[in-house]
């Protein structure tokens, strides 16, 4: 829902790529929204709720800034691991991507992904499948032992780079914990 502008000028202020691709995701997300409430008994109860959070947020005294987050993740290295077995470039890059999408509030599709934009043009499809697969496992509560072990660290670091950047740190001082420090010591297929 957007007021005062398009829709494609809140995707750029929310910090989205400005892309024909993000564009449609964003108008088609839009279109579905506008399709379900029309098939509501009360169309605008979407609306409402939206109104009722806006109103929530202003009163509450601790707010988010979720563009000062994006701003300074996206002013950090892709997940850049001291620990040991280091996680491959794929790995790294799913890793920042969920770190990103639990920072921002953000759906993992939005988030940057200068790794995979590096890659073959090939090959960024088979990236982008196998981030949204990793995505799927951990936000589905994942059983492999490794993704469960990998899923508490990228947790952990979530939170202590909220907690960084919200406190205002300067982005050369946020760093992401080891594997190895985080009891992640399992080999994993890149």
């Amino acid at each position: 829902m957007t007021a005062g502008g398009s829709v494609r000028e809140a995707a750029v202020r929310l910090g989205l790529p400005d892309t024909e691709s993000i564009h449609y995701r964003c108008y088609s997300s839009v279109g579905a929204v506008h399709a379900w409430a029309r098939q509501r008994s009360d169309p605008h109860e979407f609306e409402a709720a939206v109104h009722d959070l806006a109103d929530h947020i202003e009163a509450s005294t601790h707010r988010v800034d979720y563009h000062h987050r994006r701003t300074v993740f996206a002013q950090l290295p892709p997940w850049i691991d001291g620990g040991k077995p280091e996680l491959g470039d794929r790995k790294r890059q799913c890793a920042s991507i969920i770190v990103w999408s639990r920072l921002t509030g953000s759906e993992h599709v939005f988030a940057p992904h200068p790794i995979r934009d590096q890659q073959p043009a090939h090959r960024r499809n088979a990236w982008r499948l196998s981030a949204y697969s990793m995505f799927a496992r951990f936000r589905d509560d994942c059983t492999r032992p490794h993704d469960i072990a990998l899923n508490h660290l990228l947790v952990d670091y979530a939170k202590q780079l909220a907690a960084d950047i919200d406190g205002h740190a300067p982005p050369a001082t946020l760093h992401p914990v080891s594997t190895r420090s985080a009891g992640y010591n399992r080999a994993m297929p890149t």
